[in-house]
């Protein structure tokens, strides 16, 4: 049973998305995206996709169930150079959901023997995702690692199964679930493709090694336990002592032949399930005493493809631009650099959204916003209020009616931020068209939709088993400003 719940939490919301992800590009496909736009805002990943062969699969309903539309995560460390104490400083920010109670993680504190072990956990897994003991600590943070894959399923080479599937308070069903050599076909695949899914191999092992890392006297010793890990796709920073800091990737991620990125399925895949993990995945350093880690693309060895849906550079710049603006670090100044609410993003995009807005009141708050994004803040409502509208004004381009509607009530725009962000600050992409499809959904907005941040950016507290009962007996709490 651990076993089992440590394979289902490293592939929620992780493999799993980066699948339905994948699917979300072949489906935009089908329901009538430009090609040409795909390629360039998802470029090089796309090169060599059979764009007649995806637009005839059979896909399923990708969004029959809604997923987390919020995540993300920042962890770093640096060096005794860069502190008021002369000795390492890590911090680990999470992002996992707290709106639900009880919560995701599990705060553990525990004496033992003459060490002790700090940090969180989910509730039923053993060991530490991120914590510390006497000698060194860890955090990790999302790889985003294209560890999923799908290829034309092969009906001649298949088998089935059964699965019988228990329910609390309901009755069991039978699931039948096809196999090929390559992977698994089921309702999530649809029936024209299996998906192979590289993290499933070695739990025990990866069990094993985050138990081990519990006792670990050094970042080296850390180091060799996750490099041991091999389904979840973390990047991990580490710090120690000893005045040593390192960063590490865990989990398994396919060898493809060069002409194929894995980001979209493919017909006739032959090859062995090779897959680079361990110290393989560790190929780029730090030299200048810091590390951050935001749910950036690293490459692999020589150049490899670790991820191909990886966040924006935002969250990891604006870190690494406060880490070095002094050397006199200290816990409190950790503490305010994850307090901090200035975005990036609108560096990227404002001025292109501003160029083709008329004179008004939004464009006037968008020309003085700061990029300040806390919960008094009215210019960061504005800012995402305008970029909701340019999405809505490039949906005939990305698939109309089932783009607005994936944008609004799943995780894709948190998955395609940097694709979408690509495809609005690249000029020739507004047309006249655009800017007047632009112009039209700006005429919309009203004062309801306005406001500030605090307002707009909500988080309520849903009880996981109790949340649907009337809120006169408590269980949920807020809405709470964001």
């Amino acid at each position: 049973s651990v076993i089992a719940s440590f394979l289902l939490a490293s592939f929620m919301g992780l493999a799993e998305s980066q699948g339905r992800m994948e699917l979300a590009i072949v489906k935009a496909l089908q329901e009538g995206a430009e090609p040409e736009i795909l390629n360039q805002i998802f470029a090089p990943h796309l090169q060599g996709w059979d764009v007649e062969w995806l637009k005839k699969l059979d896909i399923p309903n990708l969004f029959t169930e809604s997923r987390p539309t919020v995540s993300g995560s920042n962890a770093w460390a640096v060096s005794g150079h860069w502190t008021r104490s002369g000795s390492p400083l890590l911090a680990g920010d999470p992002h996992l959901q707290i709106n639900q109670l009880p919560s995701l993680f599990l705060e553990v504190r525990l004496s033992v023997g003459s060490d002790y072990w700090l940090g969180a956990t989910v509730p039923g897994l053993p060991g530490l995702g991120m914590g510390r003991n006497k000698y060194c600590s860890w955090s990790g943070t999302f790889a985003v690692a294209d560890n999923s894959d799908f290829c034309e399923f092969d009906s001649k080479d298949a088998s089935a199964r059964s699965v019988i599937v228990e329910r609390r308070f309901s009755e069991p069903f039978v699931d039948v679930v096809n196999e090929d050599s390559f992977g698994v076909s089921d309702g999530l695949t649809g029936p024209d493709l299996s998906q192979r899914w590289s993290g499933k191999a070695g739990a025990a092992n990866a069990l094993s090694a985050y138990i081990d890392l519990l006792e670990s006297k050094s970042v080296a010793e850390a180091k060799r336990c996750l490099e041991r890990v091999t389904n979840f796709s973390l990047h991990y920073v580490l710090a120690d002592v000893h005045g040593d800091i390192d960063y590490v990737q865990t989990g398994r991620i396919p060898r493809r032949p060069p002409n194929w990125s894995g980001l979209y399925p493919v017909r006739g895949m032959l090859d062995d399930g090779a897959c680079f993990q361990g110290p393989e995945l560790s190929v780029e350093k730090e030299t200048n005493g810091i590390i951050v880690s935001a749910n950036e693309a690293r490459l692999g060895p020589e150049g490899a493809i670790l991820s191909t849906l990886p966040q924006p550079h935002y969250r990891r710049s604006r870190i690494q631009q406060l880490l070095q603006d002094h050397t006199e670090h200290s816990v409190h100044s950790f503490m305010k650099i994850q307090k901090d609410v200035v975005c990036l993003r609108e560096l990227r995009v404002r001025t292109l959204l501003i160029k083709h807005m008329e004179d008004g009141f939004l464009r006037r708050v968008l020309q003085m916003w700061d990029g300040q994004c806390g919960p008094q803040d009215e210019g960061m409502t504005v800012f995402k209020t305008v970029l909701t509208c340019a999405h809505r004004a490039f949906a005939p381009l990305l698939g109309g009616r089932w783009f607005v509607e994936a944008l609004e009530a799943t995780e894709l725009p948190v998955w395609w931020c940097e694709a979408l962000d690509r495809l609005i600050a690249e000029p020739k992409n507004w047309t006249d068209s655009t800017i007047q499809g632009f112009r039209k959904e700006l005429s919309k907005i009203t004062d309801l939709d306005l406001g500030p941040w605090g307002d707009a950016q909500t988080v309520e507290f849903r009880h996981m088993i109790f949340g649907d009962l009337p809120r006169i007996f408590g269980f949920n709490k807020g809405p709470f400003a964001l």
